[in-house]
């Protein structure tokens, strides 16, 4: 079985980062069913090869929209929608909290064999708060 994909990655007009799936393409090749008895496997192997071949056109035609339709939802989960929870304690003057990292993209990234470029913004806040401010407000 073989496996050829391409992906781009992308950032949101909120700077959220994902990737989408440009091209999906399987090959389950020349894989068939082997059994003791010789009648038993002409019929497996008829069933087998059907179904191979139909998840397989499947997959090659449907198959980016199918992946691209739920990726960017799987991918915010993934990284914890771009957000990292973190204690602060001062012992010595009795003070704590919890602040957040909050960091996105804030154009769509490029990425290459020699190099991948870049934006981020860092907010540090209170809690689970995020920066309310326009990425495409700033000057970088």
């Amino acid at each position: 079985m073989t496996i050829k994909s391409e992906t781009i990655y992308k950032a949101t007009t909120k700077g959220n980062f994902y990737p989408k799936l440009e091209s999906i393409e399987i090959d389950f090749g020349e894989s068939t069913l082997f059994h003791d008895d010789k009648v038993m496997q002409f019929f497996l192997r008829q069933g087998f090869s059907m179904m191979k071949y139909t998840v397989q056109s499947a997959i090659n035609y449907f198959g980016v929209d199918m992946i691209n339709w739920r990726l960017p939802y799987y991918f915010r989960d993934f990284i914890g929608d771009q957000m990292h929870l973190f204690e602060w304690n001062y012992p010595q003057l009795e003070k704590f909290g919890t602040f957040n990292l909050n960091w996105r993209l804030t154009a769509n990234p490029h990425f290459s064999k020699e190099y991948v470029d870049l934006d981020f913004f860092f907010d540090i806040g209170p809690g689970e708060s995020r920066c309310l401010i326009r990425h495409d407000d700033e000057e970088y």
